[in-house]
C-alpha cells in the first residue's frame, strides 16, 4: 500500500508544480524530507476536501423535514463522496474494497452452505476433509 501511496500522491505533487525529480534536486541531503512534506500536505489536502464533503452533505441534508426528501440527496450525496473518495485516496479505497469484499463472499458462503461455525457445517467440512463424521 505504501507504494501505491507514494506513486499516487507523488504523481500529484509532481503535476501540481510542487515536486521535481531532477538530479539536482534529489541529490540534496534535504530531499527525502522535502519529499515527506510535501507529499503529507497533498494527502492532507485530499482529507480536507473529503471532509468539507461530507460537512456540505450533511449541512444540506439537515435542511430538508421530509424523510424521501432527505434519504434521496443523503444516498445521492455517499455514492458521489465514495466516488470522489476512490479518485482522491485510491491506496486506501482499494484497501476498504477489498475488506467489503471478503465480508461479501463470507456472506455469501454462509447463504448457501451455512453458517461455517455452526455444527452441521462443521460435520459436513470433516466429512469432506477425512471422509469420517464424528459424532
Amino acid at each position: 500500500m505504501d507504494r501505491d501511496r507514494w506513486a499516487f500522491l507523488a504523481t500529484r505533487a509532481y503535476t501540481k508544480g510542487l515536486l521535481s525529480f531532477n538530479k539536482e534536486e534529489r541529490g540534496d541531503d534535504r530531499w527525502r524530507l522535502r519529499e515527506a512534506i510535501i507529499l503529507s500536505e497533498v494527502e492532507r489536502d485530499t482529507v480536507v476536501r473529503l471532509d468539507t464533503m461530507v460537512h456540505a452533505a450533511e449541512s444540506a441534508a439537515a435542511q430538508y423535514v421530509d424523510s424521501n426528501v432527505f434519504k434521496h440527496h443523503h444516498d445521492k450525496a455517499v455514492s458521489v463522496y465514495h466516488k470522489v473518495r476512490a479518485m482522491l485516496q485510491p491506496y486506501k479505497y482499494a484497501m476498504e474494497m477489498e475488506r467489503g469484499t471478503e465480508e461479501t463472499l463470507r456472506q455469501t458462503w454462509i447463504d448457501a452452505f451455512g453458517d461455517p461455525d455452526g455444527p452441521e457445517v462443521q460435520k459436513a467440512i470433516e466429512y469432506l476433509e477425512t471422509g469420517n463424521v464424528s459424532s
